[in-house]
């Protein structure tokens, strides 16, 4: 009980964050309409997006319809984990979605591991019939400059390693002793994002699209003390031969992190070109000419999105190496039973292969 205040405050800064970046994009569109000296273009530019500010705050404070909400207050501290047992689902990240005509303007909203890939840079979500792109992302108020993070990736086990002061020379993964890759840097957390309808998309985005996001994940066990908190068995069979090591640890720390397109060009170049100003993604190398482009400003950086949540976290590790159709068997058995032991819903418990291909 003596955490209840102040977890509700976290529950509410999702909400907080949503309401300061819509009412500064109203703020700041104002005084380029009011501006004399602005030309007739940034004002209709302006304007555009003053409107789409101003609905995004009605959506965050209207009293009508509030029960098909995602900002129905039982759905949403529900959805931030403040009120547990309630059947709604997580719904950590949302995407503005303008109305058009007779439809209102609404907030999508997905589970941020979901997120990273339908709501990533550029990407296209169908919506009640229409076509959306993910143009933009919501910038935090207050940040006078995009906030990234660096970290190392074990290719051998997946296990994550945030670079701060004291961890700038490391080179053996802890988990498993393995050298590990050099750092992914410019890695940018995923915000809230808004989109904007799009009627035309060319065969090469298709195949862009249909292909996806090339998405690494890591993990790493939570710290008590200065030593990282799991527990380990090794399970044997029948001849008390090893069969695999098991690693366990409660709050675990997950990281998915979006590289790029998986169908892009140059491989060696990661992430996404974002206008720091504004928030606009800018456009990739392939996408179709649009009628009504995004007005960028000179600040941009390329930029990795990433995010992360904290989850109870199982490792297993077979001790005989396996192909890559045995590992998807025994991933799928395992999941099933997991499931079928503990009385979980399919979308109770996930699965997936350490290292990311």
């Amino acid at each position: 009980m003596n955490k209840v205040v102040r977890s509700f405050d976290q529950a509410c800064e999702r909400w907080r964050a949503l309401y300061r970046a819509a009412a500064k994009q109203q703020e700041l569109q104002n005084k380029i309409i009011r501006d004399a000296s602005a030309s007739a273009e940034d004002k209709r530019q302006a304007k555009r997006l003053r409107r789409e500010a101003e609905a995004q705050l009605e959506l965050l404070i209207e009293s009508r319809n509030i029960m098909q909400s995602d900002f129905y207050s039982y759905r949403y501290f529900a959805s931030e984990g403040f009120l547990p047992g309630y059947n709604f689902p997580r719904l950590p990240l949302s995407a503005y979605i303008p109305g058009r005509q007779s439809y209102r303007d609404e907030f999508l909203s997905r589970p941020r591991f979901l997120a990273i890939s339908e709501f990533g840079p550029r990407a296209i979500i169908y919506h009640e019939g229409s076509r959306y792109l993910i143009n933009k992302v919501i910038m935090p108020v207050g940040e006078d400059e995009v906030l990234t993070a660096a970290v190392k990736l074990c290719p051998k086990c997946g296990y994550l390693h945030p670079i701060l002061d004291s961890s700038q020379g490391l080179d053996l993964c802890e988990y498993c002793q393995h050298p590990l890759d050099p750092p992914l840097r410019q890695l940018f957390r995923l915000q809230n994002v808004a989109t904007k309808r799009r009627d035309r998309i060319n065969c090469d985005e298709e195949e862009r699209l249909r292909m996806g996001y090339e998405i690494k994940t890591g993990v790493r066990f939570a710290v008590h003390g200065s030593r990282p908190s799991f527990q380990t068995a090794i399970l044997n069979g029948p001849d008390n031969e090893s069969l695999a090591t098991l690693t366990y640890g409660q709050a675990a720390t997950l990281w998915r992190i979006n590289l790029g397109w998986e169908r892009r060009r140059n491989k060696n170049q990661i992430g996404f070109v974002l206008d720091t100003e504004r928030g606009f993604w800018a456009k990739n190398e392939v996408a179709a000419e649009e009628d009504d482009p995004d007005p960028m400003s000179p600040k941009t950086t390329r930029v990795v999105p990433y995010v992360e949540d904290h989850r109870n976290c199982l490792l297993f590790k077979p001790a005989q190496p396996l192909d890559e159709s045995q590992m998807a068997s025994l991933q799928s058995v395992l999941k099933q039973a997991i499931q079928t032991c503990y009385q979980l819903e399919d979308n109770e418990l996930a699965t997936e292969p350490l290292p990311s291909r």
